[in-house]
Formats: structure tokens, sequence, C-alpha cells
């Protein structure tokens, strides 16, 4: 482990090639300036996390395959999926943004300037949430049934 900003790796192997830019087989995993940052993942497929200036972010995939989870200026973000395909998570200058999705598939939540903003889907299917410029807080649950 040589470079800037490089966390502490136990499992799986990381191999340094470059600059600060990790090759992993599964998953892979990009820092940039990230202090304090936790990912944890069980049965997950090909999950990617790249964090830019963001502090003690958290990440939980337990079952996913190809989550994406890109944060930019934020601070304590948390998303958890179980069970999810394809989620993505854009979070650029929010504060403390919560994303739980469980069953979905393909949702994509996007805030950019917004202020503690929660997200639930439960059993939806392509759910879009977009937030720009908000400040109150926004909850959306659409359930199949």
């Amino acid at each position: 482990m040589t470079g800037l900003a490089l966390p502490r790796v136990a499992l799986p192997r990381v191999v340094m090639t470059g600059l600060a830019l990790p090759r992993v087989a599964l998953p892979r995993v990009v820092m940039i300036g990230s202090a304090l940052y936790r990912v944890v993942m069980i049965g997950s497929a090909l999950p990617r996390v790249v964090m830019i200036g963001s502090a003690l972010p958290r990440v939980v995939m337990i079952g996913s395959a190809l989550p994406r989870v890109v944060m930019i200026g934020s601070a304590l973000p948390r998303v958890v999926m179980i069970g999810s395909a394809l989620p993505r998570v854009v979070m650029i200058g929010s504060a403390l943004p919560r994303v739980v999705m469980i069953g979905s598939a393909l949702p994509r939540v996007v805030m950019i300037g917004s202020a503690l903003p929660r997200v639930v889907m439960i059993g939806s299917a392509l759910p879009r949430v977009v937030m720009i410029g908000s400040f109150q807080e926004t909850t959306q649950e659409v359930t199949d049934g």
C-alpha cells in the first residue's frame, strides 16, 4: 500500500497501479482524499465505490449486483442495499443523505445541494428521485401491489 489517502484493506487483496488507483478484481474501490471510510460487502458482485473529499461514508451491500456509489463533497452519507440490482446513488454537496433500497430494481437517486434528503424504496421498479437545491426532507415510497 503506497500513495496518498490509502485505507486499511484486509480483504480482498488490493493491487496498487499508478497514483492512488487500486486495481481490485472483486470489488473495485477508488478513494481520493477520503478519511475513515468503511465498506462491507457480503455476496456482492463487482461493487464500485468512488469517494472524493468525503468524510466517514459507509456503504453496506448484501447480495447486490453492480452497485455504484459516488460521493463528492458529502458528509456522513449512508447507503444500504439489500437484494437490489444496479442501484445508483449520486450525491454532490449534500449533507447526511440516506438511501435505503430493499428488493428494488434500477433505482436512481440524484441529490445536488440538498440537505437531509431521504429516499425509501421497497419492492419498486425503476424509481427516480431528483432533488436540486432543496433543503426539506423528502420521502418517496413506491411499493408493488
